[in-house]
C-alpha cells in the first residue's frame, strides 16, 4: 500500500475513533447521569417504598467514575430516614481478569440513617429487611454444582466513609432514649470476597455527647475471617439508663464507659470462632441510686476490668481482674428497718424463665480505699459510723456451688481500729471458713443500739478479737461455729439521764471460745473481768439505774421457728471453765433518801469454776471482797447457774461493816439516823428445785441511833424499845430471820420476805417484850409483865420470886432496858385482910375471927391500900436492885393504864 493510501486510512481511522471518544464521551458525560438518575428516582423508591430524592449525578466515562450527591430517602410520614452528600464510585475493569468486580475506589462522604423503634418493637425499616429466624440462620450454603464456574468475586481497591451519621430513637421506652452516633470515619483497603489475602480497614467516630469509638484490622472473605481492635471510650452511662432498669432498680446518676479488646473472626466449615480477646472495660465516676432519687448511694471514681476474654459461640466468658479505686457506697436504714440498697438489686428473673447457658469465671476481685458511711434511723438516736480503707481481694470467682475462692479483706473501723479477714468462701455454695481478727475497735458508734434496754450509754471501749469461724447453709438450717477469744478493753457505760458512770471496766477477756450449732454449745474456757466499776444508782424518783425503760409493760416474745413434726430442738451446752473478777468494785448511790446512802463493796476477788448446763457439775464459787473499804466479806458454796434446774448452796459471812453508811435508810424507815454500829452477817441460801431455803443470821454490834428524823415513811413503832429490847448486855442484837418459798411464785419477793420478816420482829418485840425478856431469861412461855401477891401480902411467894429472879437475870442482859414498876392493891381482897388486921389492932379483947358485921363496922384507913400498893413497888425494887440491876434503870410509877384497868393484889412491870 502506497502511502498515501495509509496515511488516508489512518486518518479516516482517528476521524472513526475521534467520533467514537466524543460520543461515547456525550453518552457518559450527558446521558448516563439523566439515565442513572432517574433509575435512583423510579427503581429506588419502588425497592425502597418510599420517596427517594437525588441532588445531582456525575459520570466520567474516562475515568470510569460515578459521583452521586445529595441523595435522600424520605419515611413514611416525610422524615429524613437515610441519605448522603456524595457517593463516589471508580471502577476498574482489569480486575475482570481475575474473575472479580473491581472498585478501585469508594467515598461516601456525610452519610446519614435515622433509625427508630416504634412502641410496639417494630424498626421503623421493618419492612425492607430479609426474613430472617433459626431456620434461615441456620441454613447451610449450597455448595456449586460440580463443573459450575464460581461467581464473580468484589474487590475494593481503597473504601473511605466520612462525616457518617447515625441516629437512634427508641420508643419503647418511657421517656423515649434518643441518641446520635457521628461522625463516622471507615477506612477499607485492598478488600476481596475471593479470598487469598486480609484486607485492612478502619472505622472511627463519635456521638452527639463526646463518646468515641474504632474499629480497625483486616478481613478476609473466602473463608470468612477477620481480626482487630476495637474500641469505645466516653460512653454517657446515664443516657443508656433506660436499658439498665430493665436488669436492675437502679438509676444510673453518673459515668462514663470506655472499653477496647482485640476480637477474632472465623467462619468456615471447619472452623467457627467469633471471640473478643484480653479485653479492658474502664467505668470513670460510677454514680448509682435506687430508682427515683436523685442522691447517689454508691459513688465509685474509677472501676478497671481487666483481660476480658469472651468466646460467643462457645457462650463462655473470662474475667482476669476487676479492680475498685476509692469511693463510697452508703449504707442506710430508714426508721422502719427498710435498707436503702436493697432497693438497687437486680430484678427477678420473669416466671419459668430458664437459667443461661453462659459459663463465666473471674480471675480476681480487687477493692481498695473504699470507704462505707452507715447510717441506722431505726434507733432511737440515728447511729452513724464509716468503715474505711476497706480492702478487699476475692480469687477464681466462678458459678457453681463446690467453688472456692480465697478471700482476703481488711477495713479501718470509724478511724479507730482495724478489721481483717481472710479465708476460703464458696459464694454460690454458702459456705465459708474465715480467721477473723480485729485491734482497737471503737465500740462508741454502737450506742445508739444500747441505749433502749437498759437506759444507758456506750462513751467508750475498744473491742480485739481472734477467731476462725465457719458457716454452712446448705441444710435446711444453717450450720456455724465460732472459736477464738475476745478482749474488750476501758469500757464506760453512762445514765444519759444523770450523765454518771454506770459500768466500767479495764478489760474483759474470754479465751478459748468455741460456739456453734451442730452440737449446739456455747463453751468458753476462761473469762476475766479486770477492775471492773459497778455503780447502781437509785434515783429520787426510786427508778433504778438498770431498770428498762419498758419495765412494767409486757414484752413481746419472738414467734417460735416452726420445726418439722416430731423433731425436737437439740439442748445447747453451755459452760465457762472458770470466771474471774480482778479488783472489782461496787457501789450503791441512792438518791431516794435523805441525805443520800453511798454504800460500797470493793477489793473484789472472784472466781467461779466449772459452770456448765450439765445437771451433774456443781460450780465452786469463791468470793472475797471488803465493805466500805475494810470489813471482809466472803461467798463461797457451791451453784449451777446455766442449768435450768438451777442448784444453789451459798454461804455469805461479814464481819464488822460499819452502820453508818445504812443511816439515811434508817432515818427513812425507823426515824431515827445511826450514830455508830456494826454489822456481822453469816447468810445461807439453798435453792433446790426452785425452791428457796434461807437462814439469815444478823448480828447488829455496838447500834446506837441517832437523831429524830421526820419521815412520812417511819414506822409508828417504838423502835428504841425495840433494839434496847433486842440488844444485849454486850451491846450486841442477835437476829435470825429464816425464809423459805418458790421463786415461780408470782408473790414471792426475797427482799420483800427478809423485810416483812424482819418488821414482824420488831412488832412483835415493841407489842409483847416480856415474851422476849422470859425467853431471855430461860423462862419459856412465862409472863414476866407482873407478879401476884397473896392478899394483904407486901412481899412476894416462892412462885413470884422466881419470876422476879427471871426478870432480873433477862434485864442483867439487856443493859439499856429501863423498867417501869407499879404496885397495885385489890380493894375487896387486900381491904378484907387489911379490915381484920385492923380490927385485931382495935379489939385485942375479941378472940377468934371476928363476925362479918364486926368487920363491916371497922372504918378502913384511907392510906392502907396506897400504902400496900407501895410497899409492894418497893419491895420488888430493892429485891431487883439486890439482883445486881442498877436502880437508875428502875422507875415506880403510878397511874399505868394496865393497872387500873386490871387492878388486883399485883405489881405490874413495862419497860421502856
Amino acid at each position: 500500500m502506497s502511502r498515501p493510501a495509509a496515511r488516508t486510512i489512518l486518518l479516516r481511522a482517528a476521524l472513526a475513533l475521534s467520533l467514537l471518544l466524543a460520543l461515547y464521551a456525550a453518552l457518559g458525560f450527558l446521558l448516563a447521569p439523566r439515565l442513572l438518575r432517574s433509575a435512583i428516582l423510579k427503581q429506588g423508591s419502588a425497592a425502597l417504598k418510599r420517596e427517594v430524592r437525588v441532588g445531582r449525578v456525575e459520570v466520567n466515562p474516562f475515568a470510569l467514575s460515578v459521583r452521586i450527591r445529595d441523595l435522600e430517602v424520605r419515611d413514611h410520614g416525610g422524615e429524613p430516614l437515610a441519605g448522603w452528600g456524595s457517593l463516589y464510585v471508580r471502577v476498574t475493569p482489569l480486575r475482570l481478569l481475575h474473575r472479580e468486580l473491581g472498585l478501585a475506589e469508594v467515598r461516601l462522604d456525610q452519610p446519614a440513617v435515622s433509625l427508630t423503634l416504634q412502641p410496639d418493637g417494630a424498626l421503623n425499616v421493618q419492612d425492607l429487611l430479609a426474613p430472617s429466624g433459626p431456620a434461615a440462620a441456620q441454613a447451610p450454603a449450597k455448595a456449586a454444582p460440580a463443573g459450575q464456574k464460581a461467581q464473580l468475586g468484589l474487590y475494593i481497591g481503597q473504601l473511605a466513609i466520612s462525616g457518617a451519621r447515625v441516629t437512634f430513637t427508641d420508643r419503647t421506652r418511657t421517656p423515649a432514649f434518643r441518641s446520635a452516633l457521628g461522625p463516622l470515619s471507615i477506612a477499607l483497603s485492598s478488600f476481596r470476597t475471593a479470598g487469598g489475602g486480609d484486607s485492612p480497614y478502619a472505622f472511627s467516630g463519635a456521638t452527639e455527647s463526646g463518646e468515641t469509638f474504632s474499629w480497625s484490622g483486616t478481613v478476609d472473605s473466602r473463608p470468612l475471617r477477620s481480626s482487630g481492635t476495637i474500641s469505645f471510650a466516653h460512653l454517657k452511662l446515664p443516657k443508656y439508663g433506660a436499658y439498665i432498669k430493665d436488669q436492675a432498680t437502679v438509676e444510673v446518676l453518673d459515668g462514663s464507659l470506655s472499653y477496647g479488646s482485640r476480637y477474632e473472626l472465623a467462619w468456615d466449615a471447619e472452623k467457627r470462632v467469633l471471640a473478643l480477646r484480653d479485653g479492658r472495660l474502664e467505668v470513670e465516676q460510677l454514680g448509682l441510686a435506687p430508682l427515683g432519687q436523685k442522691a447517689a448511694l454508691v459513688a465509685l471514681p474509677r472501676v478497671e476490668v481487666a483481660g476480658i476474654d469472651v468466646d460467643l459461640l462457645g457462650q463462655e466468658a473470662r474475667v482476669g481482674a476487676v479492680r475498685v479505686k476509692g469511693g463510697e457506697v452508703r449504707v442506710g436504714r430508714d426508721a422502719a428497718g427498710k435498707l436503702g440498697l436493697s432497693e438497687m438489686g437486680p430484678r427477678p428473673p420473669p416466671p419459668g424463665a430458664k437459667p443461661g447457658a453462659w459459663r463465666w469465671s473471674v480471675g480476681t476481685v480487687e477493692v481498695e480505699g473504699l470507704r462505707v458511711p452507715v447510717e441506722d434511723r431505726s434507733t432511737p438516736v440515728p447511729a452513724r459510723f464509716a468503715l474505711e480503707q476497706v480492702a478487699v481481694k476475692l480469687g477464681e470467682l466462678r458459678p457453681g456451688p463446690e467453688t472456692v475462692c480465697p478471700l482476703e479483706a481488711s477495713l479501718l473501723w470509724n478511724g479507730k481500729g482495724k478489721v481483717e479477714a481472710r479465708g476460703p468462701i464458696h459464694p454460690f455454695g454458702k459456705r465459708a471458713e474465715l480467721e477473723l481478727a480485729a485491734a482497737g475497735l471503737d465500740l462508741t458508734p454502737l450506742a445508739p443500739f444500747l441505749e433502749s434496754q437498759p437506759p444507758l450509754k456506750l462513751t467508750a471501749g475498744t473491742l480485739g478479737l481472734k477467731a476462725r469461724t465457719t458457716f454452712d447453709g446448705r441444710g435446711a438450717e444453717p450450720r456455724w461455729s465460732f472459736a477464738g477469744e475476745v478482749r474488750v478493753e476501758g469500757l464506760s457505760l453512762v445514765s444519759p439521764a444523770h450523765r454518771e458512770d454506770q459500768i466500767q471496766w479495764r478489760a474483759l477477756e474470754l479465751a478459748g471460745i468455741d460456739a456453734g450449732s451442730t452440737p449446739p454449745r456455747a463453751v468458753v474456757q476462761s473469762v476475766r473481768l479486770v477492775a471492773p466499776r459497778f455503780r447502781l444508782h437509785v434515783w429520787e424518783d426510786g427508778s433504778l439505774s438498770f431498770a428498762s425503760k419498758a419495765a412494767g409493760k409486757p414484752v413481746a416474745k419472738p414467734a417460735a421457728t416452726a420445726r418439722p413434726a416430731g423433731r425436737a430442738a437439740p439442748a445447747w451446752r453451755t459452760g465457762v471453765g472458770s470466771f474471774q473478777i480482778a479488783g472489782g468494785e461496787v457501789a450503791l448511790a441512792d438518791r431516794s433518801v435523805r441525805p443520800p446512802a453511798l454504800l460500797t463493796l470493793g477489793d473484789i476477788q472472784a472466781r467461779i469454776t466449772h459452770l456448765s448446763s450439765d445437771p451433774s457439775v456443781r460450780s465452786v464459787v469463791d468470793v472475797r471482797a471488803k465493805a466500805g473499804g475494810a470489813a471482809p466479806v466472803s461467798i463461797t458454796g457451791t451453784l449451777n447457774p446455766l442449768q435450768k434446774e438451777a442448784f444453789t448452796d451459798l454461804k455469805v459471812a461479814s464481819r464488822g461493816i460499819d452502820l453508818s453508811p445504812f443511816g439515811p435508810y434508817a432515818g427513812k424507815f425507823l426515824g431515827y439516823g445511826i450514830q455508830k454500829g456494826k454489822l456481822h452477817l453469816d447468810l445461807g441460801y439453798k435453792i433446790v428445785r426452785r425452791s428457796l431455803t434461807a437462814t439469815n443470821v444478823v448480828k447488829l454490834d455496838q447500834l446506837t441511833l441517832g437523831d429524830k428524823v421526820e419521815s412520812p415513811d417511819a414506822t409508828k413503832l417504838p423502835v428504841k424499845l425495840a433494839l434496847a429490847i433486842l440488844t444485849d448486855r454486850d451491846g450486841v442484837i442477835d437476829l435470825d430471820v429464816p425464809v423459805e418459798g418458790n421463786l415461780d411464785d408470782p408473790e414471792f419477793r426475797f427482799g420483800k420476805v427478809i423485810w416483812h420478816t424482819v418488821l414482824n420482829v420488831l412488832v412483835k418485840v415493841a407489842t409483847s417484850p416480856f415474851s422476849l425478856l422470859s425467853a431471855i431469861a430461860g423462862g419459856g412461855q412465862e409472863d414476866l409483865s407482873m407478879i401476884a401477891y397473896a392478899p394483904g401480902e407486901d412481899a412476894p411467894d416462892a412462885a413470884a420470886q422466881k419470876r422476879l429472879a427471871a426478870l432480873a437475870k433477862s434485864l442483867s442482859q439487856r443493859p439499856a432496858l429501863g423498867v417501869e414498876i407499879e404496885g397495885t392493891a385489890d380493894p375487896e381482897q387486900d381491904g378484907k385482910v387489911l379490915r381484920l388486921q385492923q380490927f385485931r389492932e382495935e379489939h385485942p379483947e375479941v378472940k377468934g375471927e371476928p363476925t362479918p358485921a364486926q368487920l363491916a363496922a371497922v372504918e378502913l384507913d384511907p392510906e392502907a391500900l396506897p400504902e400496900l400498893a407501895a410497899e409492894r413497888a418497893h419491895g420488888v425494887r430493892d429485891a431487883l436492885v439486890a439482883a445486881g440491876i442498877d436502880q437508875a434503870r428502875l422507875f415506880l410509877v403510878e397511874g399505868g393504864e394496865r393497872a387500873r384497868k386490871e387492878q388486883g393484889a399485883r405489881v405490874y412491870f413495862s419497860v421502856r
